[in-house]
């Protein structure tokens, strides 16, 4: 019997190595690299072996131009090799070899699972037991790969494939998704250490799942399309796709789907020059955002500043003891953006940033700061821990060192 308190600092501390794992290799583009097609072949025909139907043949697709095209070049092919097949080629198994998978493997695995973790619990404990593992693992994996790159890479296949007709089928046990999947489960077994009537299968299409490159696939009774999955893909801190000097899921020979902080934006936006008329005149704030974020990662706050002109509206010179003093600035724009607010919730305000020059190195820094200040020693003072009152003096006698 498994209980919250079986939910251990040292186990909790192992989820970013399982987070890792799904991760790292698959983003960097090392999968791609060192995979072997053998392995994705096994993988698909352990599925449709689970799922009591014959072994298919596989097809590889390495972007969605390739795989649109081996969509509709495929059944013709087979056809004029095998009128029999007629019947079953094109015809879409999703529903049902989802529905034999889930009655052979998911059902029975997470019936196995969730009977030894929380058979002899009460239900608040259950809940609690639950709520834990969703929220350090599960929402973790699902934000950074699941939620992010499922739909995205959703929405770029429908605009790539063509929205004519449905060309591929998402599947938990079969699509890149499924390294979270059974990560998720993987996760539970080893950590904590629970025996059941599925551990052999879970084993090996955990060991299985990570040397694919399955992104996408189409089911018939005779054939599986697979589409490969990125040679590199690029999230952000929030684990949204993000990229800013370039796409940010590139395929091989297919670089066509940028996005930046997890919206997709176009292709002219990165690879191409906007100038700040451009920005002050893009009406669209989602686009406005974006170019912010550009120039900001690219070119730093100092570049941002420079892009868009902001001056100097206060200037003061901070004499902390003698010898050694501090020059600080206070910087705005002139034009005021819709997407901004300050230290008080209003919005519309202008940029604004506080400038300081280290007194021993010559050093220049720039902070954001909010734009309802006029005086910069008093925006300078803001910008201290929330635990030091606005009207202590900034000042000191000494050097930190």
């Amino acid at each position: 019997m498994k209980t919250l308190k079986d939910f251990t600092p040292e186990i909790q501390a192992k989820i970013p190595l399982y987070k890792d794992r799904v991760l790292k290799d698959l983003c960097s583009g090392k999968e791609y690299e060192t995979n072997d097609i053998k392995d994705s072949i096994r993988y698909v025909h352990r599925i449709y072996e689970i799922a009591g139907y014959k072994k298919p043949l596989v097809f590889f697709a390495k972007n969605p131009i390739e795989y649109r095209i081996l969509f509709e070049v495929i059944p013709i092919i087979l056809m004029k090799k095998n009128a029999s097949l007629q019947t079953s080629l094109g015809v879409s198994l999703r529903d049902s070899l989802g529905d034999s998978l889930r009655d052979s493997l998911g059902f029975s695995l997470d019936a196995s699972l969730n009977a030894s973790l929380n058979a002899s619990l009460d239900a608040s404990l259950n809940v609690s037991l639950n709520a834990s593992l969703d929220a350090s693992l599960r929402d973790s994996l699902r934000d950074s790969l699941g939620d992010s790159l499922r739909d995205s890479l959703g929405d770029s296949l429908h605009d790539s494939l063509g929205n004519r007709k449905n060309r591929s089928s998402w599947m938990a046990y079969c699509s890149i998704y499924s390294r979270v999947f059974f990560t998720w489960y993987k996760f539970i077994q080893d950590e904590f250490q629970i025996n059941h009537n599925k551990k052999e299968i879970l084993n090996e299409l955990y060991s299985l799942v990570n040397k694919t490159f399955i992104s996408r696939c189409w089911f018939t009774k005779s054939y599986v399309l697979v589409l490969k999955t990125p040679t590199k893909i690029h999230f952000n801190e929030n684990n949204v796709l993000h990229n800013v000097n370039g796409c940010a899921y590139e395929f091989e020979g297919y670089k066509e789907d940028y996005y930046i902080n997890g919206r997709k934006v176009e292709k002219e936006l990165i690879e191409g020059v906007f100038t700040k008329e451009d920005l002050i005149n893009e009406h669209n704030e989602d686009k406005k955002a974006a170019m912010i974020t550009i120039i900001k990662e690219r070119h730093g706050d100092k570049g941002l500043l420079d892009f868009l002109g902001a001056e100097i509206v206060d200037s003061q010179t901070v004499e902390h003891f003698e010898g050694y003093s501090e020059e600080i600035y206070l910087y705005k724009t002139k034009e005021k953006f819709d997407i901004l607010q300050d230290r008080h919730g209003n919005m519309g305000q202008p940029y604004c940033w506080t400038g300081i020059k280290c007194p021993s190195t010559g050093q220049d820094y720039l902070i954001e700061n909010s734009a309802d200040f006029t005086d910069a020693l008093e925006a300078l003072k803001w910008l201290r821990p929330s635990w030091v009152p606005q009207e202590l003096e900034y000042k000191w006698t000494e050097f930190a060192n």
